[in-house]
């Protein structure tokens, strides 16, 4: 009986070693700052990855040729350093990764966008708004709206849910990411029906501190909401003294806002002010909640938008290589170009075609010197 036992437990053993040797992977890369002072960031983005990759693993894998896989992550420092992210792609795909996801920070994603179109791996970066990103070859993919976007949903939200019908905008003309708002906004707010009657620009808002000229132009024209698509510190000081000039009318702003320290310098002023972000965790969406509760057991903390684009990245790549069937770069270009309503957690999505996906974009407002979700406005 005890000779039985033991060959059965050897023949299991056997069984079992030989099934892993003959198990299928797949292996996907992450390029992030896992070191230095972007670290959190990239600690961030790699778990989002690393817990949509245990899912998949836990359920259905993915099937290539017929056969179940399963999905290996491998991460690269990127040190925040546009050279490394080069350097880190070039590793990925000698290494022959399906794709790649990241880098998050613009710089790095640049170089390591370029490094992708010249290797021919597809890449979906998870965080990086720059419109030209995907300009540097049709693998290049991103998981987050872009700056145009952002400003179309605030002059949605401004022209349905505020009623505005005349807008003023102030922004700094030496910051791209603030005249992409000002444009986008301009553009769809005219086109929805609505008059921006006051457009005022002004240079280097890290030095500007006195707006009450401009203000006083932007209260003549009698605007019913105001559009400061700058950075926290410009935007309270606006806000501060627009309101000390008695104008009461609501305040847009854009992700520069998105800082604890925000309601801290604008007090009162900026109370209701209302602006774009990408992730909302109060947000009550069943796959918020649901994401949220997964990453905080795994995590022991809360996510932030990082870690739920990069989950959303993966995800998507999972999706891409399941309708692919295969991990051949324009296999999966062609199935991620294709991809229509997919319900990420950070909104649902879809390509038609684009390398940019058109997705809801999340409303926070400043309450009670907090933020709160305000609403989500589809595209």
């Amino acid at each position: 009986m005890y000779l039985a036992t033991v060959l059965l437990s050897i023949l299991f053993a056997v069984s079992a070693c030989t099934q892993r040797q003959s198990e299928a992977t797949v292996t996907i890369g992450v390029i992030a700052p896992r070191s230095g002072e972007f670290a959190p960031l990239g600690e961030a983005t790699v778990n989002g990855v690393q817990l949509a990759v245990d899912e998949i693993n836990g359920t259905t894998g993915v099937i290539l040729g017929g056969r179940r896989a399963r999905i290996i992550v491998r991460a690269e420092d990127d040190r925040g350093e546009p050279a490394t992210a080069e350097a880190a792609l070039k590793k990925l795909a000698d290494a022959r990764v399906a794709a790649v996801i990241g880098p998050v920070q613009p710089d790095t994603a640049q170089r390591a966008a370029g490094a992708a179109a010249t290797h021919g791996v597809p890449l979906i970066v998870p965080a990086v708004t720059d419109p030209g990103l995907t300009g540097s070859g049709p693998l290049i993919f991103r998981a987050c709206y872009d700056d145009r976007l952002a400003g179309e949903a605030l002059a949605v939200y401004a022209f349905n849910s505020l009623r505005a019908r005349r807008a003023a905008v102030l922004f700094d003309t030496a910051t791209p990411y603030n005249v992409t708002l000002a444009r986008s906004f301009r553009a769809r707010f005219t086109a929805l029906g609505g008059t921006v009657v006051a457009e005022e620009a002004f240079t280097d808002e890290r030095m500007v501190v006195e707006f009450r000229s401009i203000l006083e132009r932007v209260r003549r024209a009698r605007p019913t909401v105001l559009l400061s698509p700058n950075y926290y510190r410009a935007t309270a000081a606006i806000a501060t003294q627009l309101r000390e000039m008695g104008v009461r009318i609501p305040i847009l702003a854009g992700e520069g806002v998105n800082s604890p320290d925000f309601p801290l310098i604008g007090g009162e002023a900026v109370e209701g002010t209302v602006f774009p972000v990408h992730f909302a965790p109060d947000e009550s969406r069943q796959a918020v909640v649901r994401f949220r509760a997964r990453y905080l057991s795994a995590y022991k903390r809360d996510p932030d938008a990082f870690a739920a684009l990069a989950y959303d990245a993966a995800k998507l790549l999972h999706a891409a290589l399941v309708r692919a069937g295969s991990t051949d770069a324009e296999a999966i270009r062609a199935a991620l170009v294709q991809t229509q309503n997919f319900p990420g957690v950070t909104g649902t999505m879809t390509y038609a075609g684009a390398q940019t996906p058109r997705k809801d974009v999340p409303l926070l407002r400043v309450k009670n010197g907090a933020f709160s979700f305000e609403t989500a406005v589809p595209p």
